[in-house]
């Protein structure tokens, strides 16, 4: 069987334990007792007082199991440990778990302080992944924050280097002469619902350029990353800079629901001139257009929604629209 890991929490996290417990005990035995004695002062009865004893008695029994005999055999059971692949979690004092998390999978990392936690100089640290989070409770501030950063780091490289092993991979392929490009979608950001949630732009084009690969960008999924038309225009003159751009496509995107879908949806919204939230008006286009260009882009496109009841002739003049936005000429 598999050692357990070998760090512990901080012991002061015992204390915040009983703490936390012995506040919601309290509140669950005034729910049950309160209103008891209530009745018991209106109308007395035997079986009543009978019933707050037994309550008073639960809840004497409770904080002793709870403050006194659990905590710290729940420390002992808490452990984790970080490695360069993935982070191994055991806890549970009847139902024992053990978590390993790669951090392949690790989209963000966070700290967390309540008011308790604070007071004794502690911090929660959180990982999550698309499953769901885990916390490590009751670590010192400085190592809860230095254990966010290194999983925060292991979790960027093993995300790139599971991308360039999958570039390397698409790389022994007969593509028959197509040139491969690579789409940069949304980038996990904290406290946002991600579209995709994938890598950053910069980590992108470090890892292009080596390989050789160009980037594609979609307009309304970089505006989707930073809830902002200036997002698009970055990625577009940063791509442009390194000299790994290959081409834009014009999806709109926005900040409030629409016939398409919820706000910040990868939908793609058409234009302005037909979604009048869309973010992407004629303005946007045309710098983008014109950045892009500039940057060494080897085509511009259009890939919008349209209304289900939409004409032929209503789908061409929307993408008409854009094409004339981009300021080419007829």
């Amino acid at each position: 069987m598999k050692d357990l890991p070998a760090h512990q929490l901080d012991p002061k996290v015992k204390t915040v334990w009983r703490i936390n417990d012995a506040i919601w005990l309290t509140v669950v035995f005034l729910c049950c007792f309160v209103p008891f004695a209530i009745a018991a002062m209106v109308d007395p009865a035997t079986w009543m007082f009978v019933v707050l004893v037994a309550v008073a008695v639960a809840y004497a029994a409770c904080l002793i199991v709870w403050l006194i005999v659990l905590p710290p055999i729940r420390f002992m059971r808490w452990r984790y440990e970080l490695s360069s692949d993935y982070l191994d979690i055991a806890k549970g004092i009847v139902w024992r778990k053990r978590f390993v998390i790669p951090f392949i999978r690790v989209q963000n990392t966070d700290t967390r302080q309540g008011p308790i936690l604070r007071a004794f100089g502690l911090s929660s640290v959180t990982v999550a992944t698309a499953a769901g989070e885990h916390e490590i409770p009751g670590l010192g501030a400085d190592v809860a924050e230095q254990l966010r950063d290194r999983a925060a780091e292991l979790a960027r490289l093993a995300q790139e280097d599971a991308f360039k092993r999958s570039l390397a991979e698409l790389a022994t392929w007969d593509w028959c002469g197509a040139r491969l490009v690579i789409e940069h979608c949304d980038k996990y950001v904290p406290e946002q619902n991600p579209e995709k949630g994938f890598l950053s732009l910069e980590s992108e084009i470090d890892i292009v350029s080596e390989a050789g690969i160009g980037i594609h960008l979609n307009w309304g999924r970089s505006a989707v990353e930073g809830r902002s038309a200036d997002t698009a225009y970055e990625h577009v003159l940063e791509a442009g800079k390194r000299g790994v751009l290959d081409g834009i496509i014009f999806s709109g995107a926005g900040p409030e629901e629409t016939q398409y879908g919820y706000s910040w949806i990868d939908g793609p919204l058409p234009a302005q001139a037909d979604e009048p939230t869309s973010l992407m008006d004629e303005a946007e286009i045309a710098c983008c257009a014109k950045a892009a260009i500039e940057g060494g882009a080897n085509y511009l496109g259009a890939k919008v929604c349209v209304p289900k009841d939409a004409s032929l002739e209503k789908r061409l003049e929307m993408l008409t629209n854009i094409y004339r936005a981009c300021g080419l000429g007829e």
